[in-house]
């Protein structure tokens, strides 16, 4: 890098800045410092920073959630950490974060060497990385204080900077005891894994990266101990490697693998009862975890969790598939923003009343926008749980109805023209349920029976049937509910409001409605006249042939 690091101090003073520009020999305020994490994102929109010094952090956010979000500000953020004083809880949580170092304010000559380390083309009077004591004791209590620290020297000479007393402890050695040098720990590896070892060590101090690797030792009682060996490369500007070495036994992992590789057999021949007596909870923790974490990568719904005041906390992966937001990009943002100004009130409202009533929330619908700006429909279910110590917030699973509404439009437009055409047909007709009883009635069926629609909705259709037909006339109907099949018919009289007898040419046809409910409609035609007229024409043609036989008689 060829120029001097941009650095940003999160902290209520200037006095830490003022002192690293006169150490890295930088000009004056060219070390930025803001109070607090809200003005360190406006500086973010300006100007990214290369390093940020944070020193307030734990009055705004614990450490996780800060360094988190200074990540997505920008990936390849360098973070140090700077403490009021030794804190070893703070500083192993902050490492285990991904903190890059944890340094104390008062320590100005650590943390300008670690900008040195971290952007070597910084002025600055030392070049060499030192860490304080106490991020060591950190780093040490992370692996269980199994831990040393190796020079390798230009000349191919190693010498021992720093022995922790847990490495004794694992080799079942003493300081006083000749047998063990630590240079040469090769001596210890089982045979079986020397080769690979000696290998992944060779390659690690070539390329100065970290490397873990697995292995067993041979203790001084002739047992055996299964070591993960984790390694830091750190190269001085004289030539010199520090290595720092931190091993953890890992003895009673592997016997829980085996035997858990042990029970899995005895679960495939059946032995169950035996094999759930060795369960291993935190295993079967981690894979229900992993199994509902994909659940949730491809769960259509949105799971949303807000606080109080309708902040966004929480929301699941299919974010980005329903509303086109990346994860986390609506993070601590009002979910108002995306509502519909329409809805925005009364959502407002419904929140306020429900916050303090635990439990589940009515279920209700709004408008929302994707981030192109299109509008859709959601569905939601609540459940108020600010009172869960886990979940902390209102919990809400939100799902698209889009299509659904769309439909739902569609299937009232049709209705409405079916109602329209229904209404003003010539052609008497009526509306009846599955069970045969009259919904509606057209204004041609009205003037046709003499009854009024309120006078026949709710009745049995067989009402517009005499009495000697109604049994056909109910078999007609069954038949058509059951089998959809119906055969017109001119021999059904029909009955008015009065009493009066009409001929009835019928017809039938079913259809459902957007909620599914099944419908029939059946249409009358009047042919009492017709058939009048076809009587007396019939007649009239059998008096005239009585006429003429009479008359051919008479002739003859």
């Amino acid at each position: 890098m060829d120029r001097n690091p941009h650095i940003l101090s999160i902290d209520e003073s200037q006095s830490v800045a003022r002192k690293l520009e006169t150490f890295l020999g930088h000009d004056e305020h060219t070390i930025h410092v803001v109070p607090d994490f809200q003005s360190c994102i406006n500086r973010f929109l300006i100007s990214p920073p290369d390093i940020v010094l944070a020193g307030r952090f734990t009055l705004d956010y614990p450490p996780h959630v800060f360094i988190h979000k200074l990540r997505n500000l920008k990936k390849s953020l360098t973070i140090f950490i700077l403490l009021e004083q030794e804190n070893m809880k703070t500083a192993v949580n902050c490492i285990k974060a991904g903190a890059d170092d944890v340094f104390l304010k008062t320590d100005i000559a650590a943390i300008g060497a670690a900008i040195q380390s971290h952007f070597p083309s910084a002025n600055g009077h030392a070049s060499k990385f030192v860490q304080p004591a106490f991020v060591n004791d950190a780093c040490v209590h992370l692996t269980n204080e199994a831990t040393c620290r190796l020079t390798y020297l230009p000349d191919g000479s190693i010498k021992t900077e720093y022995v922790s007393d847990g490495i004794w402890e694992l080799m079942g050695k003493t300081p006083e005891d000749d047998l063990f040098d630590l240079e040469h720990l090769y001596d210890f590896v089982h045979p079986d894994d020397r080769t690979l070892y000696q290998s992944l060590r060779t390659n690690a101090l070539e390329r100065l990266e970290p490397i873990s690797y697995e292995m067993r030792l041979i203790t001084a009682d002739g047992g055996l101990k299964w070591i993960r060996e984790n390694n830091l490369f750190l190269k001085e500007a004289n030539g010199n490697i520090i290595v720092e070495k931190h091993l953890a036994d890992i003895t009673k992992c592997k016997e829980i693998e085996a035997q858990l590789h042990h029970y899995k057999k005895l679960l495939e021949t059946q032995e169950l009862e035996e094999a759930c007596r060795y369960e291993d909870f935190e295993e079967d923790y981690r894979r229900r975890e992993a199994f509902y974490l994909k659940l949730f990568e491809h769960f259509s719904d949105i799971i949303v969790v807000l606080d109080q005041n309708g902040i966004i906390k929480y929301e699941s992966p299919s974010v980005t598939k329903v509303l086109g937001y990346s994860l986390g990009e609506r993070l601590d943002h009002s979910a108002f923003e995306l509502i519909h100004p329409d809805d925005t009130a009364f959502l407002k409202k419904f929140l306020h009343k429900y916050k303090d009533k635990a439990g589940e929330i009515p279920r209700f619908e709004f408008k929302a926008h994707q981030k192109d700006g299109r509008w859709l429909h959601f569905e939601c279910n609540g459940y108020n749980l600010l009172d869960d110590p886990i979940i902390n917030g209102i919990l809400m699973i939100v799902r698209d109805v889009t299509l659904r509404k769309q439909a739902e439009e569609k299937s009232k437009a049709s209705e409405q023209l079916f109602r329209s055409l229904f209404i003003s047909a010539a052609v008497p007709m009526c509306l009846i349920d599955e069970k045969g009883n009259f919904v509606d009635i057209n204004p041609a069926c009205c003037l046709l029976s003499d009854y009024s629609a309120e006078e026949l909705k709710g009745r049995f259709f067989a009402t517009l049937i005499c009495d000697d037909q109604r049994d056909a006339a109910l078999l007609a109907f069954k038949t058509f509910v059951d089998t959809s099949v119906y055969k017109s018919t001119e021999h059904w009289i029909g009955q008015t409001k009065y009493g009066r007898k009409i001929e009835l040419n019928t017809s039938a046809a079913s259809f459902c409605d957007y909620n599914g409910n099944r419908f029939i409609i059946l249409s009358f035609e009047d042919i009492t006249d017709r058939n009048r007229a076809i009587r007396e024409l019939t007649e009239i043609k059998q008096q005239l042939q009585v006429k003429v036989e009479e008359k051919h008689r008479n002739c003859a």
